[in-house]
């Protein structure tokens, strides 16, 4: 079903980005004070059985460090050049858009393509670190290319059938153009997305920000139930503990009331949740850490030692497990984390 969105739904949109983006993905206050100034609203967005299926369509999204977009001036329309690019490379108009990410700051991103028509769809169903881990690229959906900002007033146009290249070279454009900048996919239709993507994005956010937002003053685990989460646990980070070999791995050590140990494995966002020694959640889950106290959802940086957080695990979009190998691009073993994967 469509959705028509109104600028009273942002936040409710912004909580759902931050709950999806698994401690990670950036946070989403950026867009909360440019989407209401910066387009027209009401925004509809376009449930993807209600499209023409053969309409191109392209994803948008925010590369690199998010941190430092809240140091620039985004510009009003910050994809438009990007679109044109692509438009000229595959002759043909892109009058359509849907999200890349489906957590943090990206899973608002596409509400800034004012003109276009904005797909309900993501490529990811939750904040995830990589280009080659977005849902088209699982797929082997063929003719795709990628747009993205270098620095300067430049684009790239990259264009292969290796998806850990586009990764690579991405990142590296990212580098030149100042730590962060816009990217773009191309090169699919809105039918596609019916098949090679994670439907409903705005819809479920919306449904999931709201409940979030109303259960405000309820417990941790009346929270758990009013978002259909699944509540892990409870308690007091009593250590954080970083990989020697790897800076970027971090292991948060959480001693619950009833004498249980809960750690959580994170690198940009929460990979995995390993209870008494037995992983019992792991990504493509959105893994939540909520500070008991205030209510806030937290991110990777956020939890320090000390802090009381309850942890809280939602579903992956079933697109993950419907067909083999997909899950294989997000699972732990996917970020070199070996006997912690968790399969539906």
């Amino acid at each position: 079903m469509s959705v028509r969105l109104h600028r009273d739904d942002l936040p409710a949109l912004a909580c759902a980005a931050r709950l999806q983006g698994s401690g990670g993905g950036g946070s989403p206050r950026l867009m909360e004070l440019l989407l209401p100034r910066a387009v027209e609203w009401p925004i509809d967005v376009v449930d993807v059985a209600e499209a023409d299926p053969q309409t191109p369509c392209c994803a948008v999204a925010f590369a690199g460090s998010t941190m430092v977009l809240t140091e620039r001036f985004v510009d009003r329309d910050p994809f438009a050049r990007l679109i044109d690019a692509a438009e000229r490379w595959l002759g043909t108009s892109i009058p359509s858009v849907c999200a890349m990410e489906g957590g943090g700051i990206n899973a608002l991103v596409p509400l800034l393509c004012e003109g276009l028509m904005v797909v309900d769809a993501d490529l990811s169903g939750r904040a995830v670190p990589s280009l080659d881990q977005m849902s088209i690229f699982v797929d082997e959906l063929p003719g795709l290319i990628t747009v993205c900002e270098t620095g300067g007033g430049g684009l790239a146009v990259l264009e292969t059938d290796r998806p850990a290249d586009i990764e690579a070279l991405v990142r590296a454009s990212m580098v030149r153009s100042g730590g962060a900048g816009a990217v773009l996919l191309a090169g699919f239709t809105v039918g596609d997305l019916a098949d090679h993507a994670i439907t409903g994005h705005t819809a479920r956010g919306l449904a999931l920000g709201r409940a979030f937002l109303e259960s405000a003053e309820a417990t941790a685990t009346d929270a758990a139930v009013a978002i259909g989460a699944r509540l892990i646990g409870l308690g007091r980070v009593a250590a954080i503990d970083h990989d020697r070999d790897d800076p970027h791995l971090s292991v948060f050590d959480i001693r619950t009331a009833q004498g249980e140990v809960l750690r959580v494995v994170a690198r940009s966002e929460f990979l995995a949740v390993i209870l008494d020694g037995a992983p019992v959640a792991t990504s493509p889950d959105a893994i939540i850490a909520i500070d008991v106290l205030s209510h806030a959802i937290l991110e990777v940086a956020d939890l320090t030692v000390n802090a009381h957080v309850a942890v809280l695990v939602v579903e992956a979009a079933p697109w993950w497990w419907d067909r083999a190998g997909r899950a294989e691009a997000v699972l732990p073993s996917a970020y070199g984390l070996t006997g912690v994967d968790v399969r539906a």
